[in-house]
């Protein structure tokens, strides 16, 4: 299994380089090479069946999903099969005009009651903002309603969505009741600390952790932790260990389950 070292060092990147960054993030962490098919005919026809250009990051994104859509996935514990982007992404590959909403989508959750997309009236930025649109259940018609605050930019989504769902690790969570004295307490922990695209991100080797405002609790934080399988839990500093020991609630997986 390939040694994960930190690759958000830095803030000063144009919206191609944050896309280089995460395609390097996915292959450090997931120890394989993403194709770099360019799938020009796809994005052209796709761009031909809407009613507008696409910004830039919204192209870069299309790319990326198909070239992980023809990448195989073979997930080791039970042998199924699916492809890069559902095991890294969860979600489905969405790319459609909400008409109700001026807004073109990019994923929908696999349980169908969450589209995340794009304003039209965003579309003159190359890296703009995502918004969040739920099922409403109060009725039967199913109509979506915006929901939240926006994530930041395409990039910023996109790498916070992996974050939330990413596996070839154990991890933990945890909500955070004093955020600023949390981060002083484990930031000399990680050889990375950066508020990046939006996230505020810490890193060391095979171990990715970021701090986050709840979508649903304006003003509550959370610290979620995921530890690559090439590292054992009891090479944590030792702030990242107590913590863990002494956490009230949230939840744990994998090896973290049994650790005590």
């Amino acid at each position: 299994m390939k040694k994960y070292l930190p690759v958000f060092t830095t803030n000063d990147l144009i919206t191609d380089e944050k896309w280089a960054t995460l395609r390097t993030f996915i292959e450090s962490w997931y120890d394989f090479e993403i194709p770099n098919t360019a799938y020009q005919h796809q994005l052209t026809e796709l761009e031909n069946a809407l009613p507008f250009a696409l910004p830039l990051s919204a192209e870069r994104f299309f790319i990326l999903a198909n070239q992980l859509q023809n990448t195989e996935h073979l997930y080791p514990q039970s042998g199924q099969k699916t492809n890069k982007f559902s095991s890294i992404f969860r979600d489905g590959l969405d790319i459609s005009f909400l008409e109700e909403h001026h807004a073109l989508s990019l994923l929908i959750q696999a349980e169908q009651d969450i589209y995340w997309a794009i304003e039209t009236r965003d579309f003159k930025e190359e890296n703009p903002k995502v918004h969040s649109y739920f099922l409403n259940y109060d009725n039967d018609n199913g109509d979506f309603e915006r929901y939240g605050t926006p994530y930041s930019s395409v990039t910023s989504f996109v790498l916070k969505h992996m974050l939330t769902y990413l596996n070839n690790c154990s991890s933990f969570g945890m909500q955070i009741e004093n955020t600023a004295l949390f981060r002083e307490k484990i930031k000399s922990s990680f050889k990375n600390h950066i508020f990046y695209d939006g996230i505020e991100l810490f890193e060391d080797e095979n171990l990715i952790a970021f701090i986050d405002e709840d979508l649903f609790d304006d003003g509550s934080f959370y610290f979620r932790l995921h530890l690559k399988d090439n590292r054992e839990i009891e090479s944590l500093p030792e702030a990242i260990i107590d913590i863990l020991k002494n956490r009230k609630g949230g939840w744990t997986s994998n090896r973290f389950n049994e650790f005590s």
